[in-house]
């Protein structure tokens, strides 16, 4: 397996590390004796459309968590350049809204395979707890607001590279759908 070993990420206060894990915590909110250590912006998103089902807003924490776990574990040395050398094995243990949903072994399942064959990682490994929540970011915040869309929108990546501008192009001149472009930028360490 990798020199990177085997690794535990504990995300919203989920679980307990097990004997002998290396283990990684993440949290963003505040409150319970936390102190938040990786930042999402989720309720000024949540502001910005207004409303977001729980099971979505679980996928974007997901989404953050993975992503923070990736940029704070080494893949080993530089000249580690083949794959068992630089292939983690990461687990992460997260509390969601939606349990019953994310802790569903199908879910699990088509989520640990995607992001294995995005990533190169030998394996991801997902344990759901129930019990989080996040409080109403908005007064538009609710099920009852909805806003009436009138066309499809499009979600395009855009990394800001030419190709994903090209990308970006090829599709505005295709279609009249609404194209929402989304990238990221990495905080400074």
């Amino acid at each position: 397996m990798s020199s990177a070993a085997f690794r535990t990420i504990l995300c919203n206060s989920a679980g307990k590390p097990r004997v002998g894990d290396r283990v990684l915590r993440l949290e963003y909110l505040e409150g319970r004796g936390i102190t938040p250590n990786v930042r999402i912006g989720l309720p000024k998103f949540v502001r910005g459309v207004y409303h977001l089902p729980e099971r979505l807003l679980d996928l974007l924490e997901i989404a953050c968590y993975v992503f923070a776990a990736d940029r704070n574990i080494s893949r080993g040395s530089n000249d580690a350049v083949e794959f068992h050398s630089w292939s983690r094995d990461l687990r992460f243990d997260i509390r969601v809204r939606e349990h019953g949903f994310w802790n569903q072994q199908k879910v699990k399942d088509l989520l640990s395979e995607s992001l294995s064959y995005m990533t190169g990682d030998a394996n991801y490994s997902f344990n759901f707890r129930s019990g989080h929540s996040t409080g109403q970011a908005d007064f538009f915040d609710s099920e009852e607001f909805h806003i009436t869309v009138d066309k499809p929108t499009r979600i395009v990546l855009f990394s800001g590279g030419l190709d994903s501008l090209s990308g970006a192009l090829s599709i505005l001149k295709e279609t009249c759908d609404n194209v929402c472009l989304v990238s990221h930028r990495s905080g400074q360490p």
